[in-house]
């Protein structure tokens, strides 16, 4: 029996399969984070009366339209805009969702190569920096809708609105409208 294992390890498939294992380990972490972190963001739970859980609530945006001092042409151009990148994150949200599914099943294949496992790593990973991308267009169109003074004032009202959600999400309690 001594001999048997040591023909295998010099065969060097028990190294071959430590490698596979360890591949296995690393990506299915990068996959659990991934899914922590998105789901991290709330979608949906104390999004004001918005059924589909996608952003704030038409009275909310009225409020912080009204607190910026943002003219009819403006708030035009915001609409438009929130529609548009809706729209867009909905779809890549989608489009990760179904890589992280198929990463997973890739990963739970008994025969799956360690080629075809990064490549539809490499796929989610393409997927995760159109989202960060397209994060920061939406920043950058508002940015350019918006009066520098009125960015400001927004800035500031959202970074409070964020540190009331975090200070909510620490003490473990729900989310009231009155924190969006």
């Amino acid at each position: 029996m001594l001999e048997e294992v040591s023909k295998v390890v010099k065969g060097g498939k028990v190294m071959r399969n430590k490698k596979l294992m360890l591949l296995a380990v690393v990506v299915m972490v990068f996959v659990w984070t991934s899914i922590a972190q998105a789901r991290g963001h709330g979608e949906g739970y104390g999004r004001g009366d918005r059924q589909d859980g996608q952003g704030p609530s038409e009275e909310m945006v009225q409020k912080m339209e009204e607190k910026l001092g943002i003219t009819e042409e403006q708030s035009v151009q915001l609409k438009a805009h929130r529609i548009e990148h809706k729209e867009k994150m909905k779809a890549l949200k989608n489009e990760l969702k179904e890589k992280r599914e198929a990463l997973k099943e890739e990963l739970e294949k008994g025969d799956a190569s360690e080629s075809s496992i990064q490549g539809v790593a490499s796929e989610l990973k393409n997927v995760q920096s159109e989202l960060v991308d397209e994060r920061i267009n939406g920043i950058l169109a508002v940015k350019s809708i918006l009066t520098p003074e009125q960015y400001e004032k927004f800035k500031e009202k959202t970074k409070k609105n964020h540190s009331r959600k975090e200070k909510s999400r620490e003490k473990g309690g729900p989310r009231s409208r009155s924190e969006e």
